[in-house]
């Protein structure tokens, strides 16, 4: 598991505490008290896991931003601002509805679930919803996302606007989105270790990281990896940059890069949420790796998504960025 897992289980932690929080409401309507207690102490556990899950995945990943059009950002922003105040008051209100039930003050205890119970089932299912839209219906779309520019904004000639996001740009008021961002390198040797194994080794070729973004399509993958497969990056006899990989027999080192994506313009800890998902961004990886393939190169790979050691001998140096304007 990854950290661009757990939102896939903070929803699943809302889920279970919904469901948690009302079998524990008809327990207590069918006057089973001990069955009550143990949903309710169960939930209070889940719901603490969540908020430990949710505050780790922001602090590492940042905001993420909702890329809906049209009504869904009025019905979006409104779920997530009326679920953010309210799981505010969650703890306090649970917190206090347990000591009461633990020191037996039954009295006082019915009297704040009769506010606990609601908020707390409307932060669970909202968190949920927020999950649906923001993941699922409305996913990060590249070209999609982003606002349109005001036309005040982008009239003088030349005038470059970044985006929010980072792979939109302004270009006298025409949109162009930079998707797969790859840095390319000339090598005498590289290779990829994983816990001290050797996953991948080359000779002469090229050392390839590779980076997807939102809205990336196997259009980009199959363009990229022609553009590698024709370089000519290898000097000939006259010592020019003449010869391409199949000249010299070289191959490809293909590593998954997602921080190629980082956008470190604000602060000090880089924000990723340009990089595409892992459920996104594999099948482009296997789908960029298999071209090169097609394309009669020999290729070594990493492993996407682990923790690995890059050793490269760059030769020259030469060390390309290459990205194609969509």
């Amino acid at each position: 598991m990854t950290v661009y897992d757990l939102p896939h289980l903070n929803a699943a932690l809302n889920a279970t505490a919904t469901l948690l929080l009302t079998a524990g409401y008809v327990f207590i309507r069918r006057k089973a008290a001990k069955a009550h207690a143990v949903c309710m102490v169960a939930a209070t556990l889940v719901s603490a896991a969540f908020l430990t899950s949710y505050l780790f995945y922001h602090a590492q990943v940042g905001s993420v931003e909702f890329t809906g059009r049209g009504i869904a950002r009025p019905i979006y922003f409104s779920i997530l601002l009326t679920h953010v105040v309210l799981a505010a008051t969650v703890p306090g209100l649970a917190g206090l509805a347990l000591f009461r039930a633990a020191r037996r003050q039954f009295t006082r205890h019915r009297r704040i679930v009769r506010w606990t119970l609601p908020v707390w089932l409307y932060v669970s299912v909202t968190g949920v919803v927020v999950y649906l839209m923001l993941y699922h219906l409305y996913p990060g779309q590249g070209g999609g996302g982003g606002s349109e520019p005001r036309q005040s904004r982008s009239r003088a000639a030349g005038r470059h606007r970044l985006g929010r996001r980072a792979e939109l740009v302004w270009v006298n008021q025409t949109r162009v989105r930079f998707p797969m961002r790859v840095v390319l390198q000339r090598v005498r040797q590289a290779r990829v270790s994983i816990s001290g194994r050797v996953a991948g080794r080359i000779e002469t070729g090229f050392c390839v990281l590779v980076g997807f973004t939102h809205g990336d399509t196997f259009e980009e993958v199959v363009w990229m990896a022609e553009k590698i497969a024709g370089l000519r990056l290898f000097s000939d006899a006259e010592g020019k940059m003449n010869l391409g990989l199949g000249e010299v027999g070289g191959a490809v080192l293909v590593v998954s890069q997602f921080t190629l994506y980082g956008d470190a313009s604000k602060g000090r800890r880089p924000s990723f949420v340009d990089a595409a998902r892992p459920e996104v961004a594999i099948p482009l990886y296997e789908r960029f790796c298999a071209e090169l393939r097609g394309l009669g190169l020999a290729v070594a790979t990493g492993e996407f998504g682990a923790l690995m050691e890059v050793e490269i001998h760059n030769d020259g140096p030469v060390t390309l960025v290459l990205e194609r304007p969509a």
